[in-house]
């Protein structure tokens, strides 16, 4: 079909065009009666503009071909994707940059024996090298898994965004779990090899300047909570392992010895914040637990 075909809300016809795809428009509505007999809505109701541009920002990234044109009050909004992933990251993360972006990509294959149900994790083109007796026995969970990823500087928030088929999930889920410990287990072995005297950090150390974009696609996908934004398929845990072992590994022993240093100077310095503030809380959990003894035994 080569037309986009007409659009019609509320019973007006809104496009009609001959160019390849479909065209979707929405109009929110806060007075309508049919779902809110109370009124509710029927009062004055913004939308936060800020929010709005935030969620729509990063679609056209995760669904290739798609633009979105946002109508705020009059201002016109395009979003679509540009040349690459990972210029999200660089868009959205405004302070100083420490490496250049880093981007990984790959196709997976979970197999599960039918006959011992031993399970182990391919990369896909591995996977079809496998001898068809033997991949016929085997039940086989495809998934891609798409990080990009960056340190920068300041203590502002950074960005971080975990994301299931194109869709944004906010609690992440066990590969985002993946992610901080992997993170945490890979800067720790490169120090334990590179900056002995200077011991090891932990995940809150590193994910604090830590700006990411990860975007898993899985048939099925399953999910923890009533919410709904908890990615929590079984077998990403094998996934994670097999994608982080195999790429962070080869990230961070390439990355710039220059560039690594000034990286293992600013998780000192989130080190040494985060300890100079537990010890603050201790010693204000013991003062006024001194203070209320001493109330008890007046």
């Amino acid at each position: 079909d080569k037309s986009i075909n007409s659009v019609v809300l509320n019973n007006e016809l809104l496009n009609e065009d001959s160019k390849t795809g479909t065209l979707i428009v929405f109009k929110p509505s806060i007075k309508e009666d049919a779902f809110d007999d109370e009124g509710v809505f029927d009062h004055e109701v913004k939308f936060d503009k800020e929010m709005v541009v935030k969620q729509l920002r990063t679609l056209p990234y995760l669904n290739p071909g798609l633009t979105i044109e946002l109508n705020f009050d009059g201002e016109i909004i395009e979003f679509k994707k540009r040349e690459h992933f990972k210029d999200i990251i660089n868009d959205e993360s405004k302070q100083k940059k420490l490496l250049d972006t880093i981007y990984f990509k790959e196709q997976m294959v979970f197999a599960q024996n039918k006959q011992t149900k031993t399970t182990k994790v391919y990369s896909t083109e591995d996977f079809l090298k496998i001898p068809y007796e033997t991949r016929k026995n085997l039940k086989p969970i495809e998934t891609i898994f798409e990080l990009c990823f960056n340190f920068i500087e300041g203590t502002t928030i950074p960005f971080q965004e975990n994301n299931v088929n194109g869709s944004i999930i906010i609690q992440g889920g066990k590969q985002d779990t993946a992610l901080k410990n992997k993170m945490k287990q890979y800067i720790n072995d490169y120090l334990a090899e590179n900056f002995k005297s200077i011991g090891k950090f932990e995940a809150e150390d590193i994910m604090n300047n830590l700006s990411f974009m990860f975007q898993v696609k899985i048939n099925e996908p399953k999910f923890a909570g009533q919410t709904k934004n908890k990615l929590d398929n079984s077998e990403l845990t094998q996934f994670s392992n097999f994608f982080f072992n195999k790429y962070l590994k080869h990230w961070i022993n390439r990355e710039d010895k220059t560039k690594m240093t000034k990286l293992i100077k600013l998780l000192e310095a989130n080190r040494k914040a985060r300890l100079d503030s537990l010890k603050i809380r201790e010693d204000v959990f013991k003062y006024w637990s001194r203070k209320c003894f001493r109330i008890r035994n007046f």
